[in-house]
């Protein structure tokens, strides 16, 4: 029997108050719905239910931090850019920055180390996989260079920018002279292999020409940067190609 039924049926019984049709009423409302406040129990608690949303968007505004920091750095410079600049760009507030990073220096190397892990320590990795001779292996890394450039161009430009900039701050060397070092100790140990298996030119120093190929590298990047709307990428980096290889060449 319906509750308005067994309401309709009482409620001819003049004894029946008003009382006892509420408390009647209470018996038969339907579970878990929400009457005059109350609300049914969750079986999950909020707070954990919430803390992995919490996690996520924690590493969304750090990464947004750095993000932001990189394209500043590049276009700006490091001393050009205030920690203000940067939390501006995101929307956030320097209380937001404090609670990722200490200080603009700390998230420089944190951008330092970006670089080393997503560029360099991957370049190496892919060249070691590559199987081929010395030749083939530079090939690959030119290869690699060249889409990791079109892909992250801030994240490229970046650390030739701010070499220059950042070269006399002791706070920075031992970090960039640590990437600077492991990409050139890379090519270094290729070009020599090439030129013990007489693929590459003896009368070339393999560290002296490491160096060279890196600075032609980051000219070349750097032209890319000032000329990308005009230049056809695919005839540029084949172009680039062309000629530090056929130098090289027994």
């Amino acid at each position: 029997m319906s509750f308005s039924s067994i309401v309709l049926m009482l409620s001819s019984n003049k004894k029946l108050d008003k009382h006892r049709l509420i408390k009647l009423h209470n018996c038969y409302r339907p579970i878990g719905k929400h009457i005059q406040g109350h609300r049914k129990p969750s079986s999950v608690s909020p707070t954990l239910q919430s803390e992995p949303t919490r996690m996520r968007q924690r590493e969304q505004t750090k990464d947004k931090l750095i993000q932001a920091a990189l394209e500043l750095f590049v276009r700006q410079g490091y001393h050009g850019t205030s920690i203000n600049d940067i939390t501006q760009k995101v929307g956030v507030t320097k209380a937001a920055f404090y609670s990722h990073f200490d200080s603009k220096g700390q998230l420089l190397l944190r951008i330092i180390s970006e670089y080393e892990s997503r560029y360099i320590d991957q370049l190496i990795r892919a060249v070691a996989e590559y199987a081929s001779d010395p030749i083939g292996k530079l090939h690959r890394a030119i290869s690699f260079s060249a889409d990791f450039a079109v892909e992250n161009p801030d994240l490229c430009l970046f650390l030739d920018h701010l070499t220059t900039e950042l070269n006399a701050d002791v706070a920075f060397l031992p970090a960039l002279k640590k990437v600077h070092d492991k990409h050139r100790h890379f090519l270094r140990d290729i070009i020599a292999e090439g030129i013990q298996q007489g693929l590459i030119k003896k009368d070339y120093d393999p560290e002296l020409t490491a160096v060279t190929f890196m600075a032609i590298h980051q000219g070349v990047l750097y032209q890319w940067s000032l000329h990308r709307q005009q230049l056809d990428g695919r005839k540029y980096v084949k172009n680039y190609r062309r000629v530090i290889m056929n130098g090289l060449k027994a």
